[in-house]
């Protein structure tokens, strides 16, 4: 299963916060035999948002 990871969020792409979520989930699918094929962290802007996950929708398993 190819998986691909969306974060949010403007504090994480200032590097006010670490993006700690997207590392376990993504150690988390990999233990679990998934294979992450894309990460990305976008800004908060629900275009951007929308645009992204429908997309990758079509794109991934997941």
């Amino acid at each position: 299963m190819e998986v691909a990871i969306v974060t949010v969020g403007d504090e994480i792409l200032a590097g006010d916060t670490r993006n700690t979520n997207a590392e376990r989930l993504a150690r988390r699918l990999h233990e679990r035999g998934a294979t992450v094929a894309r990460m990305l962290t976008i800004p908060d802007d629900r275009e951007l948002i929308t645009e992204t996950v429908d997309d990758w929708r079509r794109e991934f398993d997941a």
